[in-house]
């Protein structure tokens, strides 16, 4: 009886056992995206996942495949046996949000929301820049170089990785002109494309975010600023309004000379001269000279050294400069 028992349980046994299957060798946690290929030293085995939607594997070549967080069982059948492993794929952080440019000498701030970091890191490829500190959400990265490219790398608890490359850039270097007229315009130029324009103060100028078309509000000195693969600046002084009348013409044959003066300047005209108003940069009277002749002089001695516009009879006839 006891011979006739052993005899009826034996296939049984057999369909449960895996003593003959080697254990699977496998990276037991991974991350969301990455490979691997798993392996057993029984030949002629198939595979398969319990959790397609966690990971996903060829049945003959055992290429694993993450998907998504959570848990797969994985398992290795050869004929009647089998064996499993039980793999646990954890989550990556968000992608790194922040510019991908660092002009030399320059600092940004590249960021990241999970909140979780055990490390940020990075990958030295060219030299182009360095990690100042970091925080569980954010690192400071200053540039070294006027090129090249480093790998900058968020970790979190899980040994999980996001990536963000890294440029090296000159400083930007903005051109246009400096100088205009209330209700004049001027088209300001980066070497680079797809950056936004700004004004400091929209009072004294407005500048168009995409063209860099800037327009002169009101006399005063702003800064106009462009960012692009770096932030630059470059200040636009606004000059008071050209006056257009008929007495332009006459003012186009006036004469101030010497210019540059240290001490005094002279104004003569062709015409009758009534009044000579000295004024700055910013439309702010320096002096008024009331006049009744066709040449005057004015004494500057004690202005400070700048440029300055001359009015003749309420119409701009000219700037001088004082040094």
């Amino acid at each position: 009886m006891k011979h006739l028992i052993l005899l009826l349980l034996s296939p049984l046994l057999a369909t449960v056992s895996f003593a003959t299957i080697d254990t699977i060798t496998a990276i037991k946690k991974i991350c969301v995206g990455d490979y691997q290929v798993l392996s057993d030293v029984t030949m002629g085995g198939r595979w398969s996942s319990g959790n397609i939607g966690v990971a996903t594997i060829d049945s003959n070549t055992g290429d694993l495949a993450a998907l998504s967080q959570g848990t797969a069982i994985i398992t290795y059948t050869v004929d009647t046996n089998f064996v499993i492993a039980v793999i646990t794929v954890n989550p990556v952080p968000p992608p790194i949000t922040g510019p991908m440019f660092v002009c030399l000498g320059s600092s940004i701030t590249l960021k990241d929301s999970d909140g979780d970091s055990t490390a940020w890191d990075f990958d030295l490829v060219y030299g182009a820049c360095y990690v100042d500190y970091g925080t569980d959400t954010s690192v400071r990265i200053t540039g070294i170089r006027t090129s090249g490219y480093d790998l900058i790398i968020y970790r979190n608890k899980y040994g999980c990785s996001s990536g963000k490359w890294v440029y090296g850039s000159p400083i930007e270097t903005i051109t246009g002109d400096t100088s205009i007229n209330v209700d004049s315009t001027t088209i300001l130029n980066a070497p680079s494309w797809g950056g936004r324009w700004s004004s400091v103060d929209p009072s004294i100028a407005t500048v168009d975010s995409v063209s860099g078309l800037v327009t002169g509000i009101s006399p005063g000195i702003d800064t106009i600023y462009y960012d692009g693969r770096c932030l630059s600046n470059i200040a636009i002084t606004v000059l008071p309004p050209l006056i257009v009348s008929t007495l332009s013409a006459r003012n186009s044959a006036v004469e101030i000379y010497p210019n540059p003066s240290t001490t005094s300047l002279t104004v003569s005209s062709p015409y009758n001269i009534s009044q000579i108003i000295i004024t700055n940069l910013f439309g702010q009277t320096v002096s008024t000279n009331e006049c009744n002749t066709q040449k005057a002089v004015i004494n500057i001695e004690t202005y400070p050294s700048g440029v300055y516009l001359v009015k003749v009879n309420n119409i701009i006839a000219g700037r001088i400069e004082k040094r």
